[in-house]
């Protein structure tokens, strides 16, 4: 659905004039609406104008020059900054993700610039001009500001005046905002305040009053899924459907956020990303051991388990790691991920078994009941912690049972005295770190790291626990 509302002349009075126009969205309004208002190209243009729009739910706004808009005591940097010096910045496009209900208030304000003057300064003149004089101050930009990873390539730039003249408004402002953000410089309310005074005194001759200042504006509305009904180049638009709605969403890849999948603050780099990929997959080589020492004691069945655990996990990580620039998805990655969760639930299911010591008419009947519980609790939530603690916590107590039962029948210290005072606490060390790093170490950041150390301590820990024909198995 798109709405164009008729074009109405904007007449200058004294500094400027503003008109508030409320809208209206009714609930249900789901997908991303989009605001444009643009300066007619066709009048003839008398001397450079400039509209500041505001916008905001429940509450007009009044357009301040250069750029902001005041809401009662707050002053907010403008949705939109208009302008007819060219093309570019001719049109005004305000993004609206998922709109609540109620009345929206739009307030635009003409600023027109005399005609003997307008070839004197701009407000992105000016910008630049203020930008160029503290370049220096983006050596002192830290993380997690936005401009952190292209400050070099703006002080470049800002340096060399050909190339800031031909910095668009969006990149110049990007700027501006990152010397006067609190989380990139300590001194940023000192370079607000300087912003403030310098604009204010390259601009105060170049606003003029003149009466005959007029504009035609175009403002319509529409309704789009995701932004402008497409995404960024690294991000897809998904359509969803709830309860009889449709919703639509930019899905980013390669690190890229935002709602249009241009936010490039946290992209990785590509080392980093084979960095990554390298250590979720090599460091289930460790299972090697574990499956060759299981050779050795006779639990070819837990071997085999270790083995494809150590399979599934090396490629399901090798297609969800790699990005579009190392991965390799052997089959369809929602396949690799439940084989990787359900091979390792498995396998700590079976070591259990294992260190009960029960009889192999038991061992089958557990292995095949634990194998149908596992495959059900992967399906229904396999990142949930309670997947882990059921076998663990289940296996403990058949060992408890089976451990005490062949203590009161003998007399004596069941499994060996060995295994209990060295083998039986580093392994137990090392699956409580393992647990600890899965449930509450692992971030988005240091997924990489945090992920593979749970895969070497969980290799390491089976060989510690799965017990040995000389130390553990009594003789017949």
């Amino acid at each position: 659905m798109r709405l164009a509302a008729s074009c109405e002349t904007l007449l200058l009075s004294e500094m400027a004039v503003t008109r508030t126009m409320p809208i209206m969205l009714n609930e249900g309004t789901l997908y991303n609406n989009t605001l444009e208002c643009g300066i007619d190209s066709k009048q003839v243009v008398r001397s450079n104008q400039t509209i500041i729009i505001c916008m905001r739910l429940e509450e007009p706004g009044i357009p301040t020059w250069p750029d902001k808009c005041t809401y009662g005591r707050m002053e907010l940097p403008a949705a939109s900054v208009v302008n007819n010096t060219n093309e570019d910045t001719s049109t005004g496009l305000i993004h609206v993700p998922f709109p609540e209900s109620g009345k929206w208030y739009v307030t635009m304000g003409l600023f027109c610039h005399g005609a003997e003057t307008a070839t004197k300064i701009t407000i992105i003149d000016s910008v630049k001009d203020f930008i160029y004089k503290h370049v220096n101050l983006l050596d002192d930009v830290r993380a997690p500001c936005a401009c952190k990873n292209q400050s070099k390539f703006y002080k470049i730039c800002i340096n060399d005046r050909d190339c800031l003249m031909g910095l668009n408004e969006t990149e110049t402002l990007k700027v501006k905002e990152c010397l006067m953000d609190s989380k990139c410089t300590n001194s940023s309310d000192e370079i607000a305040k300087q912003f403030e005074l310098h604009h204010k005194f390259a601009t105060e001759q170049s606003v003029a009053s003149d009466a005959s200042c007029n504009a035609s504006v175009v403002f319509t509305i529409s309704s789009s899924p995701c932004v402008a009904g497409r995404c960024g180049k690294y991000g897809r638009c998904y359509h969803y459907m709830s309860g009889g709605f449709v919703f639509s969403t930019c899905l980013c890849i390669k690190g890229y956020r935002g709602w249009d999948c241009t936010e490039d603050s946290q992209v990785p780099s590509s080392f980093s990303i084979l960095v990554a990929l390298l250590l979720l997959t090599l460091s289930n080589l460790l299972f090697i051991p574990s499956i060759y020492f299981g050779i050795r004691r006779k639990y070819y069945t837990e071997s085999v388990i270790y083995f494809f655990a150590m399979f599934f996990s090396i490629f399901y990580h090798a297609c969800d790691s790699g990005e579009d620039e190392y991965g390799f998805c052997l089959v369809k990655i929602g396949v690799l991920q439940f084989c990787d969760f359900y091979c390792g639930l498995l396998a700590i299911w079976v070591t259990l078994i294992a260190m009960a010591h029960i009889r192999q008419t038991f061992v089958s009947l557990l292995h095949m009941f634990g194998a149908i519980l596992l495959a059900f609790g992967t399906e229904l939530n396999k990142q949930s912690l309670w997947v882990f603690l059921a076998p663990a916590l289940t296996g403990l107590c058949l060992i408890s049972v089976s451990w005490g039962w062949k203590c009161r029948r003998t007399g004596k210290w069941f499994p060996a005295r060995k295994y209990l005072a060295v083998f039986l606490p580093i392994g137990m060390v090392l699956v409580m770190v393992g647990l600890v790093c899965y449930a509450f170490l692992q971030t988005r950041q240091n997924y990489h790291i945090v992920h593979s150390i749970w895969h070497m301590v969980m290799a390491m820990s089976i060989l510690c626990l799965l017990p040995s024909n000389k130390s553990f198995l009594p003789k017949c």
